[in-house]
């Protein structure tokens, strides 16, 4: 076998015609890969006496002749040490396959994600960036780095974009079945979101004042008793959240309806004691008070602020094979919802405004989150690109309203991204069979973490089985004579009726109608609109003056008037005045008491959860073989 190792510059693409050749004498090689993790090429080469720092180029490609005579690649990647281990006159060189520009090209990937359905940035901090963690958080796949290429992309965690069918060609002697763990039965998952309910309102309390008098108008005997303590605009009421928004009182001359006199201008006649301090004559006699009519406009405002928490509880079920007595465990997720305490956004973008990452903020018709640390420029368009993500439309800072965030339609978006991310732990835990074997080098030359392969061997259960391939280590030893592949596959036990199960097809969150909702893989689940809370306001932008005002009272009424001042006329009393004002007329509202409670919880259980089941790479329930 010949192998070559060519040293190249960043990004030069690969020739045969160029590249096989032999920069360095190489006397073995060892290339190893893991799942989610960046292949690593060791070199063992004649030893060139020198330091990393003067090697002229930095990459290399390394690729061997077939036994076809086609020139294949094996790897591609920088070489980040050198001399870690001397022996004599070879040295070891360690190459690693992350392209020169792996943090952008990671970045780039990551947006593109956050596209994705699959994707909610109310599950992630707003005070940082999302890490590439928490954007795989939801998916049943990994990063992968190609080892001929350095580019990074995803791989599935149960079929690769590439098959391997390896057959029988495999070492007998090297293959081992195990049990690895077993799968999780299920996961419980609590999302939770905390925020502070907050409305503020105005409500018209002017035809509920009017209807309490007489001709649906306020009129009086006590008229500038009335006038005095009639409120002011911009007063406070009580403690719990009322202020006078406008006020006004103005009296009009009363309506005049002839014989019927419906609008009386006058009282009763009544006899005035000589001695009164309203009399002027030394004789009694009779006389009128002046009953004035009045046009008002009474409109409160009112602010209503109640702390909330809302919790849902999930139980996802996992299909698999049984696996014996032993049941598998039930994981428990606790997912903080962060955000919803920002739905009620209202600053607006603004030039040379120096803004941080997780700053949120309006503009036109969007609700945006700051992406990095800028100072904006002259219009929004030219800073958009760069420092800003759209996370919602501007509808969304009327959430803030809510009692409920949950039972709302994107409440149950939330609860599909949930249930993403428990799926994604059953498909890590339904991997249970680890099967590891050795081919020849020329058998499995171009395996990768990207693959998943079949095997054919009696020994194992219905004679094959699927697997993806979790890790591999090529090895070249030409000192002795060792040229193979050791690779382990993670095989998932999902029931048997899913043996070639169908690739998930995403999409949105669906409202399937009749109650229910599908995930975006799939997953269907009962929705929850209409588990709304008990306490508190639920619906405070629904309240009008009939909710808010609990009861109208008028004492006084000039009817009343009237009748005290006939009772108290002359000889009775020697003074009118001071009897009317024992029946003044005055107007008290007792109002809704809004004052909020020190937080309301609020519990959701979420029902009719379809059972995930991951695929059948290896059928342990098959009959013996023959």
């Amino acid at each position: 076998m010949t192998f070559y190792f060519a040293w190249v510059d960043d990004g030069e693409a690969f020739s045969p015609l160029i590249h096989a050749r032999q920069d360095v004498s190489i006397f073995s090689f060892e290339i190893s890969a893991k799942e989610g993790q960046v292949p690593w090429a060791r070199v063992r080469a004649q030893n060139p006496k020198q330091g990393l720092a003067s090697f002229e180029k930095q990459w290399a490609y390394l690729s061997w002749k077939k036994p076809s005579g086609e020139i294949e690649i094996l790897f591609y990647g920088q070489l980040l040490c050198v001399g870690q281990r001397l022996e004599g006159e070879s040295i070891e060189l360690s190459l690693c396959a992350r392209a020169s520009n792996h943090e952008s090209q990671l970045k780039a990937l990551c947006q593109e994600l956050k596209k994705d359905p699959l994707w909610h940035h109310a599950f992630v901090s707003g005070d940082q960036a999302p890490s590439a963690s928490e954007v795989l958080e939801s998916r049943t796949a990994l990063f992968y780095w190609d080892r001929c290429t350095g580019n990074v992309g995803l791989s599935d965690l149960f079929c690769g974009r590439s098959k391997l069918d390896l057959g029988e060609h495999f070492f007998a002697d090297t293959l081992d079945v195990r049990l690895k763990e077993i799968p999780l039965r299920g996961v419980q998952i609590c999302l939770k979101t905390s925020w502070v309910q907050s409305y503020e309102g105005v409500s018209d309390l002017t035809t509920l004042i009017r209807s309490r008098f007489p001709g649906g108008m306020v009129n009086t005997l006590t008229g500038e008793n009335l006038t005095s303590k009639w409120w002011k605009s911009g007063e406070k009421i009580g403690r719990s959240g009322y202020w006078v928004d406008h006020s006004s009182l103005q009296e009009v001359p009363p309506l005049h309806t002839g014989p019927l006199d419906l609008y009386p201008a006058y009282s009763s006649k009544v006899w005035l004691s000589p001695h009164d301090p309203l009399s002027k004559e030394p004789v009694p006699k009779q006389i009128r008070f002046k009953r004035k009519w009045y046009k008002m406009k009474l409109i409160l405002g009112w602010r209503y602020k109640q702390k909330r928490t809302e919790k849902v509880d999930i139980f996802l079920e996992q299909k698999t094979q049984p696996l014996g007595a032993t049941q598998g465990k039930v994981r428990t997720l606790t997912i903080p919802i962060y955000g919803f305490e920002h739905a009620h956004v209202t600053a607006v973008w603004g030039p040379n405004v120096r803004y941080t990452p997780g700053f949120r903020l309006i503009y036109g018709e969007g609700v945006y989150e700051c992406a990095r640390r800028h100072t904006s420029g002259n219009t929004f368009n030219a800073d958009e690109a760069q420092n800003w993500v759209r996370i919602g439309s501007k509808d969304a800072k009327n959430q803030a309203p809510q009692a409920s965030f949950f039972t709302r339609p994107e409440g149950h978006v939330a609860i599909a991204h949930a249930l993403e991310i428990g799926k994604a732990h059953l498909a890590a835990s339904c991997r249970a069979v680890e099967i590891t074997l050795t081919s020849s080098l020329e058998a499995l030359s171009s395996v990768t973490c990207d693959h998943h392969m079949e095997l054919i061997d009696p020994r194992l259960p219905g004679g094959r089985a699927t697997g993806k391939v979790t890790s591999y280590r090529l090895t070249a030893d030409g000192g002795r004579g060792l040229f193979r592949c050791e690779v382990t596959l993670g095989c998932a036990v999902g029931p048997r009726e899913n043996a070639v199960p169908a690739s998930d097809t995403i999409n949105q969150t669906t409202d399937l109608g009749a109650g229910m909702w599908r995930t975006p893989s799939g997953l269907n689940f009962q929705g929850v609109s209409t588990q709304m809370p008990r306490l508190g306001i639920v619906n405070p932008q629904g309240l009008s003056a009939i909710d808010l005002v609990e009861d109208v009272h008028i004492a006084g009424l000039p009817s009343e008037q009237n009748a005290h001042i006939l009772e108290n006329q002359y000889p009775v009393r020697h003074n009118l005045k001071s009897a009317l004002m024992e029946v003044k007329t005055e107007i008290s509202i007792k109002l809704k008491d809004l004052r909020a409670r020190p937080n309301l919880e609020h519990r959701i259980h979420v029902e009719g959860v379809s059972p995930w089941a991951g695929p059948c790479h290896i059928d342990l329930c098959a009959p013996k073989t023959t």
